[in-house]
């Protein structure tokens, strides 16, 4: 039951600083009240060293990045260090301390779950209550995201806010559906095995509505990779039970890899682009990695793609323990592996099940990134602890011991809280100052209490500072900060761009030049940089914004170069490679600016991309040119794809018009009034054209059938009176213009007014 209790509790965790201090306090209290344990119990607890002894070689790999080491040492085996941080003689094998003091808090949530588990595991489980708590657990966890997805909640219950921007599919309180399909997989064998062997036939049933009742949850979400894994550990467990030769397993496992490969799974979400760089970052950082926590910043300087979106994870949390900890972290993690495995086991057949969820979640963090999440790390810590305090021996130990480690762990676990807070402020304070907004100021004051080293404390001086038209002083902290922050591309960056501003672009390229080294796929350093140019060299301004653009800035920026080079093929050439919307938003940009055929190259090479994309730009800039029969061939495309899509309706409706095809111009005029009101006169008129001013009236007849008089436009009613007219129907007219009450509308009055005089006369 507690396990059941500490799940659902540690779904709770989301990702905020401020909910980590809470976790944080409670694990603290519940290792307090385990150390309230009489001795006698405690002494029975032996088995909880190897756990102790696995957790501090993790604590310890990520720890030893706190390491201050001189330039020499760093040169050999961390060479990526002295290329962050070129001046200084001294430097942490961390590239950045603080990040890696996070990571340690969240280590120890993690290693705090796992031994308070395992403690009171020894002092009070039996397996079965194990087993029921994890299925329990496992039933929380799937009746929660099933509220969210049904009511589409974006918070716990849709009151505590778990994420900070939830994407579009967001499942509370996992940070998407990936992860949410990975807490699925923990409980699965156990419940196969139930449902295969359990007792009662309703347990046996029950068992079995929870295996296609996750399995379903896992299909629904959408998880390919999560879906693949399920099957693979439904396989295992039937093998494991006898159900299956022991060779089906494996080849099932074989044939996924080889479609995996084959196909792009490790293509989607850019994953080998991610773990190319990730090899080479840890190549730079071999013995102790770039420092725990610090993924998002430090493969930074090692990307070659160009899509701008932070990479705050590998997508494969043992390259990204590998690149934050190296060869000393991967040894750590062997030994840790080896340590909490090894020895005896009471009902290993029992145990062998709950490993296989166990393994389940580590297939999906291959491809994932599911122990980053403090709900699913805590979650599976929680049953690695219930494993080792109820499926071990009882192994006799010093009681006292082991109440001085629980002390230990406490007081971490407090220091812990004390630094999630701190963390929060420094959060909240950089995101207000770099706003530029009301309290910065007042956010500026507490970064200084709580992190004075970073550098928006003195990026808040410099621009405070030119605001009151103190340049020369704003110059001077732009220098400081890039010499205090050499390997930091935002304060780079930003300091760049103050110092271009007044006019220092000999000292602005050279910063920016140092931003794009750190940085190379984010657009805003190559900006900055062409902003340095056009003070520098003029002549090369243009390749500068043309670099920006191929590195995906938004081709807004193009107004920028054009003043430089106002031809629009070099700007349509620098969106190859770029995701298809650059190309289509480059048309749009070049169209504005004037260079009409430079567009449609533009829209050309769009399409090149992705085939099924039209753009309704493209159709309105090639009718525009005249090219009619190219505006019908991707009307069709288009059509065929999205049918009654209004913004081809429209393009299709003016190519029918030029083409003299009233008929078939009317229909889609009419087509399109389902969707724009507007063009109901545009569908009468053509039918006019086509067939005469009957045709049109009998439309006009139609749609009022069809919507009713409120249905009809004014401008409907106007034109229907103006047939009336030709017609020489005039008593009529009248009758329809002053039952219409287009008479009252400020808008439309004049018109109406005369035509009423004109239908009278007739009359």
């Amino acid at each position: 039951m507690t396990v059941t209790l500490g799940w659902a509790f540690v779904s709770f965790g989301g990702v905020h600083h401020g909910s980590r201090a809470a976790l944080h306090l409670l694990l603290g209290g519940g290792l307090g009240l385990a150390m309230a344990l009489p001795t006698s119990t405690l002494s029975r607890a032996g088995s909880v060293l190897p756990l102790a002894r696995s957790a501090a070689l993790l604590l310890g790999a990520v720890g030893v990045g706190l390491l201050i080491l001189p330039r020499p040492v760093l040169r050999w085996i961390a060479p990526g260090t002295v290329e962050a941080s070129p001046d200084r003689s001294w430097s942490t094998l961390s590239l950045d301390p603080a990040a890696t003091l996070g990571e340690l808090s969240h280590l120890l949530l993690v290693v705090g779950i796992a031994v308070l588990v395992a403690v009171w595991s020894v002092a009070r489980w039996r397996r079965h209550r194990i087993e029921q708590a994890l299925i329990g657990g496992g039933i929380v966890v799937a009746s929660v995201a099933t509220l969210h997805a049904a009511t589409g909640a974006t918070a716990l219950f849709g009151v505590v806010d778990t994420w900070v921007t939830p994407p579009d599919r967001f499942f509370a309180p996992f940070l998407d559906d990936n992860h949410l399909a990975a807490s699925l997989l923990m409980p699965l064998p156990l419940l196969l095995a139930h449902a295969l062997s359990g007792g009662s036939l309703s347990g046996r049933i029950t068992a079995g509505a929870g295996v296609l009742g996750s399995v379903g949850l896992i299909g629904w979400t959408g998880s390919a990779g999560a879906l693949g894994i399920a099957a693979l550990a439904l396989l295992a467990t039937a093998a494991a039970l006898g159900r299956l030769p022991w060779w089906v397993p494996p080849g099932v496992a074989s044939l996924g890899l080889v479609a995996l490969l084959a196909g792009d799974g490790l293509i989607e979400h850019g994953r080998l682009p991610m773990w190319r760089a990730a090899v080479h970052l840890a190549s730079r950082h071999w013995l102790a990695g770039s420092g725990g926590g610090t993924f998002l910043h430090a493969i930074e300087p090692y990307r070659t793609d160009r899509d701008f979106v932070s990479w705050d994870h590998a997508h494969n949390d043992l390259v990204e323990w590998i690149a934050e900890t190296g060869a000393l972290g991967l040894v750590a993690l062997a030994l840790a592996i080896r340590s909490l495995w090894q020895g005896s086991w009471r009902s290993p057949d029992r145990a062998g099940l709950i490993g296989l969820g166990l393994a389940s979640l580590g297939l999906h963090a291959l491809i994932e990134f599911p122990l980053q999440i403090p709900a699913l790390a805590m979650a599976a810590a929680a049953v690695i602890g219930a494993l080792i305090g109820v499926f071990r021996p009882t192994i006799p130990t010093d009681g006292g011991r082991l109440r001085w480690g629980l002390g230990l762990l406490i007081a971490a676990q407090l220091l812990a809280s004390g630094w999630e807070i701190r963390s929060a402020v420094e959060q909240q304070s950089v995101t207000t100052i770099l706003a530029r907004g009301e309290g910065a100021a007042v956010a500026a004051e507490r970064l200084a209490v709580v992190a004075p080293w970073r550098p928006e404390r003195q990026l808040h001086r410099a621009w405070g500072l030119e605001a009151r038209g103190e340049g020369a002083s704003a110059v001077a902290v732009a220098e400081q900060i890039v010499a205090d922050h050499p390997s930091d591309p935002q304060a780079l960056r930003l300091a760049s761009q103050l110092l271009a501003r007044h006019g220092r672009g000999e000292l602005a390229l050279p910063v920016a030049e140092r931003a794009v080294s750190r940085a190379p796929a984010d657009w805003r350093t190559w900006a900055a940089r062409a902003l340095a140019l056009e003070e520098v060299d003029p002549e090369r301004a243009a390749g500068g914004w043309i670099d920006a653009i191929a590195h995906g800035a938004p081709p807004r920026l193009v107004a920028r170069g054009w003043r430089h080079l106002p031809v629009g093929l070099p700007w349509v050439q620098a969106t190859e490679g770029l995701p298809p919307r650059y190309a289509a938003a480059m048309a749009r940009e070049l169209r504005r600016l004037g260079d009409q055929q430079a567009a449609i190259l533009a829209y050309e090479q769009a399409m090149l991309a992705d085939p099924s994309r039209v753009d309704p730009g493209h159709l309105w800039l090639l009718l525009e040119e005249g090219r009619e029969a190219e505006v019908d061939a991707l009307l069709e495309q288009a059509l065929s794809l999205h049918p009654a899509d209004p913004r081809f309706l429209r393009p299709l409706a003016e190519l029918r018009e030029r083409q003299g095809a009233h008929g078939r111009a009317s229909e889609a005029w009419l087509q399109l009034s389902r969707h724009d009101a507007s063009s109901q006169v545009r569908a009468v008129r053509e039918r006019a054209v086509a067939d005469g001013p009957e045709a049109a009236l009998a439309l006009v007849a139609q749609l009022e059938l069809e919507l009713g008089e409120a249905g009809l436009q004014p401008t409907t009613r106007l034109e229907q009176a103006r047939l009336l007219l030709q017609q020489d129907q005039g008593p009529v007219c009248v009758r329809e213009l002053m039952r219409s009450g287009v008479l009252e509308l400020d808008r439309h009055r004049a018109a109406a007014t005369a035509l009423l005089e004109a239908c009278r006369r007739g009359s």
